[in-house]
């Protein structure tokens, strides 16, 4: 794939000469921080002085029990005078600190995850700590490109968990429907975890086309009935019996069988994959995607960037949104790109949004019903909408007015989709050589499965997540959430950042949403690769009567923290349940939950939420 091929050319060191100070016991969200700065040619330190190693922090990330209380603070000081301060903490739960299973306890999605019959489940690694250090990285690389001189932020382990609901949690929220457990299918045909003869393979199934075609794979003709006409994103009227159908037939194939019937037909599929598999995957290590730190192998940044030099900073006090002036042009649907985009706008970016003028992936509708589709409403508030027909001439040419405009663009396209239309990567930099093109396709746009199609589903599971929710026999399952999508949007946001921060001449920021997943998964790789009796498991809670409760324990005591259902995180307009579900009205006289940055501090509440309208036409 030509078009990545000179975003390799230099290595990233946007944070050469910067210093982040960890404390002497310090924990998760701090050993995550600590290997991003590592890793974009930074250091960290104790505050003895000593020089804190990649394989250590991995390590603690690893041994981490995941009912430990966690939290702490960090610091990170720039070569300027420049001062980056953090504080991890729980105290939203009652507490000052909680573990990682209570704040994905109180968070919320814990309620979603496990089967119909049994106990909510939280991963059995610290993930809480490790987005919460990516929303760190985010706030930090938006006040270095600004040039902000100090930050302070306090990040909520439980409000983090809270800001990763997806989009039908919102939606059963605002139209008062607890959503319970539905296991590894999530309620949908064809899209979640299914068990075949020897392991697991995860689907994800856009339309009737892809029923269709998984059928004429799989030797299905029943899918042909025309009930299933109505088949969209997994559901459909009788999707119990399609599920039943799918379920029945994939026990009896070997799931690497039914990975290579699926890969021709353009369907979103993977293997659930064990952990110490990735180390030696063909299409990963093609793409350089672990490197070797003291001795162990660990996952390198989900992007690559040529970046040369850096482009003068801002010199903006903390006062004033970080991105004031910046535009972005949001071409990218579903969920990680528009949330890339959004976070960006979250930090005073001007937005704008192309809309496709019918029915598409990420848009389950169109026209006049378009700024009330929830999808709409989660990613697209805080944009300006444009309804754009790119097959005409007029259509075309708003696209090249608008490159001509911005500085970042953001687009997650299937490999050679851009090229195919006539706005590749090159002709985007020959219309605007200064705009940062950031690409997040599944599986990147260079490899071996670059031509592969990725949804949250599968994605989670190309990277490993799934053996984080394993059962005590060690089955792997599914998150209660399509949880690639969120994790590739920070990636996808700080990505822009890091490229706005250098030369941006021709500037491409590749992401892969795989190896964005994967970077979560730098502790139990770690592990490992050096312990064969480690194996992740899912943390289950305990029924307290009518409730269930995370335990989050300290040296000295032991703590349960109640698990809480979607909707009480959401809340409701006058009492939300998390400062990242923030409640607003939409045009249409009803109150929408929303989803905003889940830290206090600096940058926080300088941008107010505004609902998503209709798109203008072109």
């Amino acid at each position: 794939m030509p078009e990545a091929t000179q975003s390799r050319t230099k290595p990233l060191a946007p944070f050469a000469d910067w210093v982040l100070e960890v404390p002497g016991d310090f924990g998760p969200a701090q050993a995550f921080l600590g290997w991003f700065v590592l890793e974009t040619g930074g250091a960290v330190t104790s505050p003895s002085g000593r020089q804190v190693s990649q394989s250590e922090l991995a390590f603690r990330l690893g041994d981490w029990d995941v009912t430990q209380a966690s939290g702490g603070t960090a610091e990170l000081r720039g070569p300027a005078g420049q001062v980056f301060r953090v504080r991890f903490h729980s105290s939203s739960t009652g507490f000052e600190e909680v573990s990682d299973a209570g704040a994905w306890a109180w968070g919320g999605l814990a309620s979603i995850t496990g089967d119909p019959d049994g106990p909510p489940l939280a991963p059995g690694a610290p993930l809480a700590s490790s987005v919460s250090a990516l929303y760190a990285a985010l706030a930090f690389s938006a006040g270095r490109f600004a040039g902000t001189p100090d930050i302070n932020i306090a990040i909520d382990l439980a409000d983090v968990v809270a800001s990763l609901i997806e989009v039908f949690g919102l939606k059963y929220a605002a139209e008062g429907v607890v959503r319970e457990r539905a296991g590894d299918w999530g309620g949908l045909a064809g899209w979640g975890l299914y068990h075949c003869a020897d392991g697991a393979v995860a689907l994800a199934l856009r339309d009737h086309m892809q029923l269709l075609a998984l059928g004429e794979a799989l030797d299905l003709p029943e899918l042909q009935d025309s009930r299933y006409e109505d088949f969209m994103w997994g559901l459909c009227a009788e999707v119990d019996e399609v599920n039943a159908i799918l379920a029945s037939r994939l026990l009896d194939l070997p799931a690497a069988e039914v990975v290579d019937r699926l890969i021709s037909s353009r369907i979103a599929v993977s293997r659930a994959r064990p952990l110490l598999d990735m180390l030696r995957d063909e299409h990963l290590s093609a793409r350089s995607s672990f490197a070797r730190r003291q001795g162990v192998l660990l996952p390198t940044l989900p992007f690559r960037l040529r970046s040369e030099g850096e482009s003068a900073p801002r010199f903006q006090d903390a006062a004033h949104p970080p991105l004031a002036g910046v535009r972005i042009l949001d071409m990218s649907s579903v969920w990680a790109g528009p949330l890339a985009a959004r976070l960006l706008a979250d930090l005073g970016a001007t937005v704008v949004k192309l809309v496709r003028p019918i029915s598409q992936v990420g848009f389950f509708q169109s026209g006049e019903q378009w700024n009330r589709d929830f999808y709409a409403i989660l990613n697209d508030r805080n944009k300006s909408g444009h309804l754009v027909d790119l097959t005409t001439e007029s259509g075309r040419a708003w696209l090249r007015k608008e490159v001509a405009r911005a500085d970042v663009l953001f687009e997650n396209f299937a490999v050679g989709s851009l090229e195919r239309a006539g706005f590749g990567h090159r002709v985007l930099h020959e219309i605007n050589p200064r705009t940062v093109v950031v690409a997040m396709p599944a599986l990147g746009l260079e490899g071996p499965n670059a031509r592969g199609v990725g949804y949250g589903a599968t994605i989670e599971q190309a990277a490993g997540i799934g053996w984080l929710y394993s059962d005590e026999p060690g089955n792997p399952h599914r998150s209660g959430i399509n949880f690639s999508d969120p994790i590739a949007g920070l990636w996808g946001a700080i990505g822009a950042l890091l490229g706005l921060s250098g030369s941006r001449d021709t500037c491409v920021v590749e992401l892969s949403q795989q190896e964005a997943s994967l970077s979560l998964m730098i502790g139990p790789l770690a592990r490992a690769q050096v312990d064969d009796n480690y194996h992740p498991r899912a943390v289950s809670a305990t029924s307290r009567g009518s409730a269930w409760s995370m335990a989050s324990r300290k040296a000295t005591e032991e703590r349960d923290i109640r698990v809480r259902t979607l909707d009480e995180v959401v809340g409701t307009p006058d009492a939300p349940g998390s400062i990242a579900a923030c409640w607003v009205r939409h045009p249409d006289g009803r109150d929408y939950p929303l989803v905003g940055l889940p830290w206090t501090g600096t940058f926080a509440g300088l941008v107010p939420l505004i609902p998503v309208e209709m798109p203008e036409e072109v």
